[in-house]
């Protein structure tokens, strides 16, 4: 467990290391709201080198709407 003090997981040391350590390349990412943390994780984890997934139906929105144009920024 990897405990984070901003919307990005991924910026976390902690975790960062972990991966390395590890050789992981590729993350499923699930959580409570795609707009926000979820969205900020996902461009973390890219930054950060990984392969990246958002299971859809593991994820939580709030916004619906605004969760489209989300979809389409993780994308590009």
């Amino acid at each position: 467990m990897f405990c984070k003090k901003q919307a990005n997981a991924f910026s976390s040391e902690e975790l960062i290391s972990y991966r390395n350590s590890k050789n992981i390349s590729e993350i499923e990412i699930i959580g409570v709201d795609g707009n926000s943390c979820i969205k900020e994780s996902a461009k973390g984890a890219i930054n950060s080198g990984f392969s990246v997934s958002i299971l859809l139906n593991c994820i939580g929105v709030a916004n619906i709407l605004r969760f489209e144009n989300t979809k389409e920024d993780l994308k590009k």
